[in-house]
């Protein structure tokens, strides 16, 4: 059976939390884009979990198009593939911190094809980012140094930056439209799609 799972997004963190719960499999994801950074963020916790986790990291069904390259850091997993036509190229990188612990691998990865499947254990905190060669001549090579950036720089301080900017854009102004619940929530919602799309402006 597939496991239930919720999801509850919070405005004033700008974050996304994730809970699964199936057999054996109850963990809690929690995800954001830090400002300014060209990486994802997403710490995973067991939670009781006694399975692995499973990532999938694939490429998009095309037979036109040749199988993207991949590579493994330790680590780390990421392909890059070419657009269509060939003029140019897009890659992603999947990146775990590391545990503190050399004995226990972060991630087991098996890539071939359009696709890696990505074994992790326990809590861990990863990094994911896409880079084109519009901003780099290699962007493999510059998407994995993204994410080591966000290994670098750690889940707890990026958050921490990431939620200051965000309460403090919280807290310049307010509306209250009263009992207009629905214009309410379509107001907030619409001001956290501009502040994430335009933040910077």
């Amino acid at each position: 059976t597939f496991p239930k799972v919720s999801q509850k997004l919070s405005l004033f963190d700008a974050e996304l939390e994730e809970f699964v719960d199936g057999h054996n499999l109850h963990p809690i994801l929690t995800m954001f884009a830090p400002r300014g950074n060209n990486f994802f963020c997403l710490r995973i916790r067991n939670n009781g979990s006694k399975l692995p986790h499973i990532f999938e990291l694939l490429r998009p069904a095309n037979e036109t198009l040749p199988f993207p390259e991949w590579k493994t850091w330790k680590n780390a997993v990421g392909f890059q593939q070419a657009f269509p036509g060939g003029k140019g190229a897009y890659a992603v990188v999947f990146h775990a911190a590391e545990t503190g612990n050399d004995d226990i691998p972060v991630f087991s990865a098996e890539s071939s094809g359009t696709f890696s499947t990505v074994k992790q254990t326990g809590d861990a905190d990863l990094f994911l980012a896409v880079r084109t060669t519009f901003d780099s001549d290699d962007p493999l090579e510059a998407a994995f140094r993204e994410t080591c950036n966000g290994v670098r720089t750690g889940f707890d301080a990026l958050r921490e930056e990431h939620r200051s900017w965000w309460h403090d854009f919280w807290n310049k102004s307010w509306i209250d439209f009263g009992n207009q619940d629905s214009v309410q929530q379509y107001w907030t919602f619409g001001l956290y799609t501009l502040a994430s799309s335009f933040g910077k402006a």
